[in-house]
């Protein structure tokens, strides 16, 4: 990588950071709990997520299944132990090392967005103890395998020669691999399936149903929906590694998808109500960014204005019709990152540019796009339920103590 897309990549990282530090102020009023509980435990969370994908995250979503320090099952679960720490030559003593730093760095960002969606779910359920072992082990489990499955991609001069299993071994399967151009599957479908997986095995500790729309400050919200957009530039951008036509056509996504997906919202609004909400308008915006992260650059630009449109719509009512266990920032961030998330891929499988099913004229892709979500939603489902039923034990056993005596 050269020194332009080297920079280039690193203000990518870094707006997308900003976008992972935002998203606490969209979903800390929901779910039960105040904001002033939310946002340090988020903080935290993105702390120990940031760290982890230094020491061990890296060497999971990237590590060869052809490196001779390299253990577990290729391209599904496993770890390349010369990268545990970024101790490799090829980062301590390379001057050449820029690039795949910048690339780390961005991957933190992105860490850092899956993080704050999964805590919020958390920061209501469980102790600020119990959400940092929570998140720690959902990185090492679910994140940052997922991240490997899908964004781990190594090329040779034959073309694809490793990567993760729905980009690569889904191939001779199914004659395509899976596409996400900037990780809507670890992201927002693995991150909403995991408070999925949180709400269903634990319920709020607060008693009483939190409403399904944002309670806190308008004011607020509309300036981290703001921070979130303007990060968002870098998310899609910057999963292109370079400032090329590409990365030109995912920012243009990223102005329309966001655009269509909040006029989407409003209109849902405005059919139930008398007049559209700011927050409303706010969380259409928010369902556009989730849709954009898959397309990117494999989209057209009316292509992406149609998938904005439907995704506001799609997640608007979605909303309304959630059961009581998932309301306040679970329910929202289920509606919007998980509905959404899925939504977007398999809308890439019709019309992603070249090979969807309006182009090529065959269900390949498509059946590949399915997989990918299917593999994902449950994966991230059943281990995160599984988690959170376990770490929620004690906290049970000390209240049934507390109870009886």
């Amino acid at each position: 990588m050269d020194q332009g897309s080297t920079a280039f990549v690193l203000i990518c990282a870094a707006l997308a950071f900003l976008a992972g530090l935002a998203l606490p102020f969209l979903y800390g009023p929901g779910g039960g709990s105040g904001s002033r509980s939310l946002r340090p435990t988020a903080l935290v969370a993105v702390a120990v997520l940031v760290l982890m994908g230094v020491l061990v995250g890296y060497a999971e979503a990237f590590g060869s299944r052809f490196a001779p320090g390299f253990a577990g099952i290729g391209g599904v679960l496993g770890i390349d132990v010369g990268l545990i720490g970024l101790d490799s030559d090829t980062f301590s003593r390379d001057p050449a090392a820029g690039g795949a730093l910048a690339l780390i760095a961005f991957q933190c960002a992105l860490a850092a967005l899956g993080a704050s969606l999964v805590v919020a779910a958390l920061s209501d359920r469980f102790g600020l103890t119990g959400s940092i072992v929570f998140v720690a082990l959902w990185a090492v489990l679910v994140y940052f395998p997922v991240v490997g499955w899908v964004l781990h991609l190594q090329w040779g001069s034959t073309g694809l020669v490793d990567g993760g299993w729905l980009v690569f071994d889904l191939r001779s399967l199914v004659g395509a691999g899976v596409l996400d151009f900037a990780g809507a599957l670890p992201i927002h479908v693995a991150a909403g399936a995991a408070v999925l997986g949180i709400a269903v095995a634990r319920r709020p500790r607060a008693v009483g149903e939190a409403p399904a729309r944002p309670s806190g400050s308008v004011p607020r919200t509309i300036i981290a929906c703001a921070m979130l957009w303007a990060g968002w530039f870098g998310v899609t951008a910057g999963a292109e590694g370079a400032a090329d036509a590409f990365a030109a056509l995912a920012t243009v996504n990223v102005i329309l998808t966001p655009a269509a997906a909040l006029l989407g919202w409003m209109a849902v609004e405005r059919t139930r109500r008398e007049r559209p909400s700011a927050t409303g308008a706010a969380s259409g915006a928010v369902a556009g960014l989730v849709a954009v992260t898959a397309g990117g650059a494999f989209l057209t630009p009316l292509s992406s204005l149609v998938l904005g449109a439907a995704t506001g719509v799609i997640c608007a009512i979605v909303l309304e019709y959630l059961p009581a266990r998932l309301r306040g920032a679970a329910g929202r961030i289920v509606a919007i990152h998980l509905v959404g998330g899925v939504f977007s891929m398999l809308y890439l499988g019709v019309f992603a540019t070249g090979v969807g099913l309006v182009y090529a004229g065959n269900p390949t892709q498509l059946i590949a796009q399915s997989i990918g979500v299917a593999a994902v939603l449950a994966y991230s489902f059943l281990v995160s339920y599984l988690l959170a039923a376990l770490i929620a034990l004690p906290e049970m056993r000390a209240d049934s103590r507390r109870t009886l005596s």
